[in-house]
């Protein structure tokens, strides 16, 4: 069963409350994840995505979905990881059972295949729009802001970002890769941990913060989340 949980109207307490039935009036139970994007949630049923809330797909019309509504899936396909991406390219990188990765983008219910060489292990992205895939023997990326990860701007196709991760000392396969909007991070085959990205905030463990907030002006805390300020690559 599926519960949003969250502050109480009034600022005091905490509400759980069921999810009971899907758009279309089933018992929502037999989930297998759940994810929180923005103000919409995501789940995985019988490898299947359910959306709703924040129609941040517009599928709706731009309206909220009222329970959850089941994305279709290509033929034969079941999934079993969601990484939604946001906030200013809204779309969601799907693994399958199979290895295969797709990519559901607004105003579509159609996902788009990924062209990569082999079976992906593992899928992540960051900010808006960078795309991470792990196989047996690579890890590749595609999109916007390459230089997160060490490099230059990326186009659409993937390539690969290996030798910059093997570099720092990561060994994959890796047991888990994490994105999130500023920063990519890898436990790699050693259970050693590895990052890169902003940095300004200490975002991969340095706790270094840019520019300082004592001598920033104007005060207090008047830093910009502007791109580009204080890279770190693969360490």
């Amino acid at each position: 069963s599926v519960y949003t949980i969250g502050p109480g109207k009034t600022g005091a307490g905490l509400f759980a409350t069921l999810v009971p039935t899907d758009i279309s009036g089933k018992k929502f139970t037999g989930v297998e994840k759940v994810y929180g994007w923005g103000s919409s949630y995501l789940a995985l049923k019988n490898g299947v995505p359910y959306l709703w809330a924040q129609d941040l797909l517009n599928l709706n019309g731009g309206r909220n979905i009222d329970a959850p509504f089941a994305i279709p899936v290509p033929a034969g396909k079941k999934i079993k990881k969601l990484v939604p991406v946001s906030f200013d390219n809204n779309a969601i990188l799907a693994l399958a059972t199979d290895g295969t990765v797709w990519r559901y983008s607004r105003n579509s219910l159609k996902p788009q295949r990924i062209a990569i060489a082999g079976a992906a292990r593992d899928i992540a992205a960051i900010g808006s729009g960078v795309y991470v895939v792990e196989t047996a023997t690579d890890l590749l990326a595609w999109g916007f802001l390459g230089s997160y990860l060490g490099l230059t701007d990326m186009g659409t196709r993937p390539v690969s970002i290996k030798k910059q991760w093997t570099a720092a000392g990561c060994t994959f396969p890796s047991k888990q890769i994490e994105g999130n909007y500023s920063t990519l991070h890898i436990i790699d085959a050693n259970d050693h941990l590895f990052g890169a990205g902003d940095n300004v905030h200490g975002e991969v463990g340095n706790g270094k913060q840019w520019p300082d907030w004592s001598s920033y002006s104007p005060l207090p805390f008047s830093w910009s989340f502007a791109h580009g300020q204080l890279l770190q690559r693969p360490v």
